[in-house]
């Protein structure tokens, strides 16, 4: 490559000695120039690969040039090439279609890289449309589904809401029944800060001797379903335990007086001896008993004098009180011989 720049360099100084004039004839080529004409010789060539070391050559070619020009003469230049200028074009001519030939190869081969890589990229490219076309499908599937589980969670959750909000609206429906009835009886379930109560007592003059005493007085009541005034008793309405209390003022003459409670129709107290001779005194007689539904609760009275001191209606400072109380149920755990009254 060398050898062959610094033949094109000589042709340039030759023509410009015999004149502009390029003869080509059976593979030879024929420079003239005038002698007052410079002569330049130059080929572009577009390259895609690197030619690293032609540009090599063509430094060192350039620096051997500048050399030669400041050594020759031009009448020394015209020698060589007056009997070996046609061999040497020759290997001119041979180098540049060498030349031409390796460019063609690399074009060749870099023409076969882009068909290459566009070939691939179109199959690359297919291919991701491809995976892009079913990531959309399971995406769309996906998007259908969620819409479909949510509907359907939503329709669970909104039937789990109604049905339990349903069954809160029955309990409390019951609850409420069962409280106003707890409520009517007084509630028998447990105790609360209402105690049903009858209290009342005997209503006229001093009574001798022996009687019933005869509930005509009413104080006050606080268990219109438990308890009621029925002649001389007082009637219970709901079983249970019940407390009652007798107050009154007694004269003996000179010998007892005598109380006791019935419930039904059995005595639940034995006569009892109070020894108030010559005077009056006060006495009193407490018991609390399970009383059954229906059943009526009696005082009966003896005295040999007067077994207790009359009292007037709406009196409040009263010589005698007879006090009647609901205290609860009896309860499963109850034990002992008269859990269920007499």
């Amino acid at each position: 490559m060398a050898f062959l720049l610094k033949t094109a360099i000589a042709a340039a100084f030759l023509a410009s000695a015999l004149g502009a004039e390029i003869e080509t004839a059976g593979g030879n080529v024929n420079v003239r120039v005038a002698r007052a004409k410079e002569f330049r010789a130059t080929r572009d060539m577009e390259q895609v690969a690197s030619l690293f070391a032609v540009k090599t050559d063509v430094d060192k070619m350039k620096d051997d040039m500048k050399s030669a020009q400041s050594a020759m003469e031009f009448n020394k230049l015209m020698a060589p090439y007056v009997g070996g200028s046609i061999s040497r074009i020759d290997t001119l001519v041979q180098a540049t279609a060498d030349v031409q030939a390796s460019f063609k190869t690399v074009n060749e081969k870099m023409d076969q890289v882009a068909k290459d890589s566009k070939s691939a990229s179109a199959s690359q490219t297919d291919t991701l449309n491809k995976k892009i076309a079913a990531l959309e499908s399971t995406n769309s599937k996906l998007t259908t589904k969620i819409a479909s589980d949510q509907k359907t969670f939503q329709a669970a959750v909104d039937k789990s809401v109604k049905d339990k909000l349903a069954a809160i609206e029955e309990k409390m429906t019951k609850l409420t029944k069962d409280t106003a009835a707890a409520i009517a009886k007084g509630s028998d379930d447990k105790m609360s800060s209402v105690v049903p109560t009858w209290m009342g007592g005997h209503i006229g003059g001093h009574l001798g001797g022996s009687g019933w005493f005869n509930m005509g007085r009413l104080d006050f009541t606080n268990a219109p379903n438990h308890l009621k005034r029925v002649s001389n008793q007082i009637e219970v309405l709901s079983t249970g335990i019940y407390n009652m209390h007798f107050r009154g003022l007694a004269h003996g003459g000179w010998r007892h007086c005598h109380y006791r409670f019935r419930i039904g129709s059995k005595y639940i107290t034995s006569s009892t001896h109070h020894w108030v001779p010559g005077t009056w005194e006060q006495v009193t007689l407490e018991e609390t008993y399970v009383v059954r539904k229906g059943q009526k609760i009696g005082l009966y009275c003896h005295g040999c004098s007067h077994c207790f001191h009359g009292s007037s209606q709406n009196d409040v400072a009263v010589y005698d009180r007879l006090s009647i109380k609901y205290v609860g149920q009896v309860g499963d755990k109850c034990s002992g011989p008269f859990c269920k009254g007499n």
